[in-house]
């Protein structure tokens, strides 16, 4: 009698953030056999970097593993509703099928990840609170319904990205009445002073006079600005 051996399944999962794109491939009972970790996997917030950090990420989780042998990808995006179609789903597609992955992906919200990352539990609910924030319900193990969550420029209160627009709005709301950012303001007005380089007016100064506050407006603005705008989540850390 010739005795069949089943291989257990592989699966790969992927966590595609504003901050980070993680990727793990383990197999079904558990057993870790790679991992990767790049930039960006926002395809809303870093369409320009979304796909690249995907493909660093896969290209490191799958050095020891053959491709072939995955059977499953699921990958938890941010910002996922710009691979319902068009150019970022083909992108997508494009760097799984050249990582060597025969399997087409199922796509699911960070919401959700977050909750199965959390319990194992078929009912409850989660709380997301990074550099965006929303809340999900579910119900026997299905996400039915959410909260927020709609990207940096049109939702996401209380989210990193949020604590560092109001930071940058305090500071600049300060020195338009002709005073000195306090606080968390100050704090971010000398954080973006450091990211401006050689065009950095120095220390945040504990009085201004109107030269000086027109200097310190202009360069949070510019600086601020020149950077993309959901790296204000950074100034919330």
């Amino acid at each position: 009698m010739i005795e069949t051996v089943v291989k257990p399944a592989v699966v790969l999962g992927g966590d595609l953030g504003g901050t980070s794109t993680r990727v793990l491939v383990a197999r079904a009972d558990g057993r870790r056999l790679g991992t990767g970790r790049a930039g960006p996997g926002n395809p809303t917030s870093s369409p320009e970097l979304a796909a690249s950090s995907l493909a660093a990420a896969l290209a490191t989780a799958l050095q020891d593993v053959d491709p072939a042998c995955v059977d499953r990808v699921v990958l938890g995006v941010a910002g996922g509703s710009a691979l319902a179609s068009g150019p970022r789903r083909e992108e997508f597609a494009r760097v799984l099928s050249g990582a060597g992955l025969r399997v087409a992906p199922q796509y699911v919200g960070d919401v959700h990840v977050a909750y199965a990352a959390g319990t194992a539990a078929a009912d409850g609910a989660v709380l997301v609170a990074g550099t965006g924030a929303s809340v999900g319900q579910v119900r026997g193990g299905l996400l039915v319904r959410t909260a927020s969550g709609h990207g940096w420029l049109l939702g996401d209160d209380g989210s990193g990205y949020w604590l560092g627009r109001e930071a940058v709005r305090a500071a600049l709301v300060a020195l338009d009445a002709g005073e000195v950012p306090a606080g968390l303001p100050r704090t971010t007005l000398t954080l973006l002073a450091g990211l401006a380089g050689p065009q950095s007016l120095g220390e945040v100064p504990r009085a201004v006079d109107e030269p000086s506050r027109a200097a310190w407006t202009a360069l949070l603005v510019r600086t601020d600005t020149s950077r993309s705008p959901v790296r204000k989540a950074d100034l919330a850390g």
